[in-house]
């Protein structure tokens, strides 16, 4: 398996024509802006995209963990349907809320199986830094 995109956002809309639309597309900072210190409540979405080489199992089922400081904090799953080796293989998935239990660095692993067994664990090259600001208080 080659994870070919990985997009973190805040909203992922889907249109006519089998388009997607990614909303509030986050790059390496994710800036949140609290009155006080807690958990972050926010909504995230993630869309990715694999290629399946000839070698690899047919998957069936897929985990994304999204960890901060290597701390799992939460897990989308899903099922896949058959596809041909080379074909590329997308989920867009949401969750809303989804908390974050403090700032740091917000990172992403994919983990594909064919049944019961995982064969393939994927990590986009990139994390995020999660970082609250004071919210301006308000007069």
């Amino acid at each position: 398996m080659i994870l070919t995109d990985f997009v973190v956002c805040e909203d992922i809309r889907h249109e006519h024509g089998n388009k997607l639309s990614l909303m509030g597309v986050f790059q390496d900072q994710f800036v949140i802006s609290a009155a006080s210190p807690g958990p972050i409540v926010t909504r995230l979405a993630v869309f990715f995209r694999v290629l399946r080489e000839s070698d690899d199992p047919q998957p069936d089922s897929f985990e994304v963990e999204a960890a901060i400081d290597g701390e799992g904090i939460g897990v989308f799953r899903g099922t896949l349907g058959t596809r041909e080796a080379g074909a590329p293989i997308a989920a867009a998935l949401q969750a809303n809320p989804f908390f974050i239990p403090r700032p740091g660095q917000l990172t992403f692993e994919c983990r594909f199986r064919s049944g019961n067994q995982e064969f393939a664990r994927l990590a986009p090259a990139f994390s995020m830094n999660v970082l609250v600001v004071q919210a301006p208080e308000s007069k």
